[in-house]
Formats: structure tokens, C-alpha cells, sequence
């Protein structure tokens, strides 16, 4: 935790302790190895699972850092879809669909965080509390919905075309390798 400290100060640190789901994960993360890196730069967040290693911006309330966090971390310990490597036969519409599910999945998890954040009486930012409620009220299907708008915090494509990029990219590395 003195790391994280270091990093992302003390009051990052000890909101994320009054989470027991945060608190595994990073335990989990410091067995398998994963770098976790502060970028001083926008507030963005993103992973790279296949290099084991997690960043999250500077410029983001502790709120958004933190699930921005748990859903980085979600895609490193948890995430199953095929982003490195697109199994043979695997359709575009199926590999997006894949890695689309696989954002909501993170969402619910960074949004269950927060469940946990409020119960220990950690303040959360009205942008948070409001996506938090209406999952509470809409619960997965409006995250599915919502994940269709929204733009990757890196590239600032829209989810579905960032990732039927990535897929193009691979079948046409693929091709030229024959």
C-alpha cells in the first residue's frame, strides 16, 4: 500500500482500503506482477493485459480514478476476451460483441466498487453517484446500451469502432503473413 501511496497519494490509498474488492485485487495484481503506473496526463485509464500493466491518469477526481482502477484491474485478472490474439473462424461481429460484453462486465464491477466505496462512507462525485444510480435502477442492459456511445479514453474512438479496428488490423496482419 506504500507504493500506492506514492503514487497515487494518501488519499487514493486510503480510499481504496475501505474496499474489500479494490484491496484483493490489488493483492492479486502484486502476486502476478502487474505494474501499475500514475501518468501525469488527462484522466484516462487503460491496461495492457498481455504486458501485465495498468495506468490511470492524473487529472481525474479520486472517485473516477479508483474505478477506473477496479476496471483496469478487472481486465487484467478477469478479462476473456480475445484481444491479442482473434481465434481462427471468429467473425468481427462475434470478436466485437466479445470485447463489448467484456466492458460491461468491467462497468458492473467498477459500479459494484463504488457500492462498497459509499456503504464505507467514502464521498463519490456527483458523475459517479449518477452513473452508480442508474445502474442501480437500469442495471446491465443500459451499460450495454451506454457502452455502444462511448469513446475509449485513449483513442477516442467509439468502443465498437476501436475494437472492429483492432480486428481489421489482425486479418490484415494475418493475410500477409501467408
Amino acid at each position: 500500500m506504500r507504493l500506492l501511496t506514492r503514487q497515487f497519494g494518501k488519499s487514493f490509498a486510503s480510499a481504496l482500503a475501505k474496499s474489500p474488492t479494490l484491496v484483493r485485487d490489488l493483492e492479486e495484481c502484486r502476486k502476478q506482477g502487474v505494474r501499475i503506473r500514475r501518468l501525469r496526463s488527462k484522466c484516462l485509464g487503460y491496461s495492457i493485459e498481455s504486458d501485465n500493466f495498468i495506468c490511470v491518469g492524473t487529472k481525474c477526481s479520486r472517485s473516477i480514478a479508483l474505478t477506473m482502477f477496479a476496471h483496469e484491474m478487472y481486465h487484467v485478472l478477469r478479462g476473456t476476451a480475445p484481444l491479442n490474439q482473434i481465434p481462427r473462424g471468429m467473425s468481427r461481429q462475434r470478436f466485437v460483441g466479445l470485447l463489448l460484453e467484456e466492458e460491461v462486465d468491467c462497468m458492473e464491477y467498477e459500479l459494484a466498487v463504488v457500492a462498497e466505496l459509499i456503504a464505507a462512507g467514502v464521498p463519490v462525485d456527483d458523475y459517479t453517484m449518477k452513473r452508480y444510480r442508474n445502474w442501480r435502477r437500469r442495471g446491465r442492459a443500459m451499460l450495454r446500451k451506454r457502452v455502444e456511445k462511448l469513446e475509449t479514453s485513449t483513442t477516442g474512438e467509439r468502443y465498437p469502432d476501436y475494437y472492429g479496428r483492432i480486428y481489421d488490423e489482425a486479418k490484415a496482419r494475418r493475410q500477409t503473413k501467408k
